[in-house]
């Protein structure tokens, strides 16, 4: 009980002995000090920043000089029938590049010895023909979306309809060469 009393009379007495309060003095030289050192630290975060920024996009600048083109010659099949006047369809898996290229050479000769004739190339592997590639072709139809391919086929359009074909590639190239 003795050290309860005790105990309590010191908390009385810090009670009663006056507060110590800290000097504290404000120093005008550390504030403007670290005001600067901030600023300074943002500056250089934001450049650093920008450097960064532009390093990547001058990358990327260097790799759109090249030029863009515009390719009018390929076509999905949905868009066979919506091209105007006459002109021939070359639809084709591309699975050879070299039968590729010499098939895009006939046509190419072909339309520059009848320039009133287009050709358009349809490329079966694209993900919107996929659906119109079959085991047996179907190119007489009334339906569009009832028309299939086989493998390589040459169509003949005129005014919407498909007057002419040829399957395979002897009767593709032996009909370009007998219209040249």
């Amino acid at each position: 009980m003795k050290q309860i009393r005790k105990i309590e009379q010191k908390r009385e007495e810090k009670k009663k002995q006056p507060k110590k309060i800290k000097d504290v003095t404000v120093n005008d030289d550390n504030e403007v000090e670290r005001l600067v050192k901030l600023v300074i630290g943002v500056v250089v975060f934001v450049l650093v920043f920008y450097a960064i920024t532009a390093l990547l996009t001058n990358k990327d600048k260097k790799s759109e000089d090249k030029k863009t083109e515009i390719q009018y010659t390929e076509i999905l099949v949905g868009e066979l029938w919506s091209q105007k006047g006459s002109y021939y369809v070359f639809a084709s898996k591309m699975e050879d590049d070299q039968t590729e290229k010499l098939y895009e050479a006939y046509l190419e000769l072909y339309h520059s010895k009848h320039t009133n004739d287009s050709y358009y190339i349809i490329d079966l592997r694209n993900v919107f023909n996929r659906n119109y590639v079959a085991e047996e072709s179907n190119l007489s139809v009334g339906n569009h979306s009832e028309i299939r391919f086989k493998g390589d086929t040459l169509l003949k359009v005129v005014d919407g309809a498909i007057t002419e074909t040829y399957e395979g590639r002897e009767a593709i190239i032996n009909h370009l060469n007998s219209v040249m």
